[in-house]
């Protein structure tokens, strides 16, 4: 899909009074930010703040219409990139009824843009597309490959179909084909249990309580012995480990979600004889499932060929998502 198209397509649901001449300067200022240091909001007052607005007609209505593969200059695009801001262009989209954004999404998949593409979504789905075709210019290109979809999850946000072992982690950033994507923010667990820890961290309790014989509930953890004490803490440590793992494979992969599910019913798979085997408590139980999830290849859904994103601690932690879940029960009444 050429930029071109881009903005031709666009031209029919927004700014569709302004003329073909103008409508370039107009939709790259939908997406230019306000000035805010005294220099740019000089450069406001001049004219100059957005790079296009002091190029001649003949050059816009070519970059409009793709006439000999005129696009954004390269400089320009890197400046306009430094500025990008969706607000004014997402905005435009609120007079744009439901049949025409539904048409929009027909017009898209025609050029190859598929994924999760909504009505409701659209606006933010197109200020992502918009993005890349910045992105691409700023490289000098004025086109966007679709040959491997463009893909739009439901926040609009965009990720790429590529080979999972292709992929990999380094300095916190996930490198996907020729793209490097921000992973979601690390989770840590807060000083307070939330609701939904509820499941798994009752389930660690009743482990505690049967190998120490006597009751035990969250709010006596911090009088427990030190062993339970550091246990908990590493238990809920890898928990959150494990959340954050499925939020990043579901956030940033075509068909996440369903590859986080293999990966928790592999994993299963993986424990269950261990698991089912008897022990003299509930917490014994709990270490062997830990100790031999450690020691399991999870391959079923791919994730773990991503080099340097999954470790230990996550495989740990799936283990009290599959508690919080109801594949695992207990740790010490496995026959219920």
């Amino acid at each position: 899909m050429r930029f071109s198209d881009f903005v031709q397509l666009i031209h029919r649901y927004i700014g569709c009074s302004v003329t073909q001449q103008e409508y370039v300067l107009y939709l790259t200022n939908l997406v230019i930010r306000d000035p805010m240091t005294d220099d740019e909001k000089q450069l406001d007052e001049d004219d100059a703040f957005n790079p296009l607005s002091g190029k001649d007609v003949s050059t816009l209505s070519k970059i409009y219409s793709g006439a000999q593969n005129r696009k954004i200059k390269q400089e320009d695009a890197r400046t306009i990139q430094s500025l990008f801001s969706k607000t004014k262009f997402v905005d435009a989209f609120q007079t744009v009824d439901y049949e025409a954004r539904e048409e929009l999404i027909g017009n898209l998949n025609g050029f190859g843009i598929q994924g999760n593409l909504e009505a409701d979504n659209i606006d933010e789905v197109c200020a992502e597309l918009f993005y890349c075709f910045i992105d691409a210019m700023a490289s000098n290109k004025g086109y966007i490959d679709t040959s491997t979809p463009v893909h739009i999850d439901s926040y609009g946000n965009r990720y790429v179909t590529v080979e999972v072992s292709t992929v990999y982690v380094k300095d916190g950033k996930l490198h996907v084909g020729d793209e490097v994507l921000e992973l979601p923010a690390a989770l840590a667990p807060e000083k307070d249990i939330k609701p939904e820890e509820m499941p798994y961290v009752n389930a660690l309790c009743a482990a505690y309580a049967d190998a120490l014989t006597q009751a035990v509930t969250p709010d006596i953890i911090g009088t427990l012995p030190g062993r339970y004490r550091r246990d908990f803490s590493s238990q809920r440590t890898s928990y959150y480990e494990a959340d954050w793992l499925c939020h990043s494979v579901r956030d940033v992969f075509d068909g996440g979600e369903e590859k986080f599910e293999a990966l928790k019913k592999d994993a299963y798979d993986g424990i269950e004889s261990t698991y089912l085997q008897d022990y003299d408590n509930g917490y014994q139980r709990l270490q062997a499932v830990l100790d031999k999830i450690t020691n399991t290849t999870l391959d079923t859904s791919s994730i773990d060929r991503i080099k340097s994103l999954m470790k230990n601690v996550h495989k740990k932690g799936i283990c009290h998502i599959l508690v919080n879940d109801g594949t695992i029960k207990s740790w010490v009444d496995i026959d219920e």
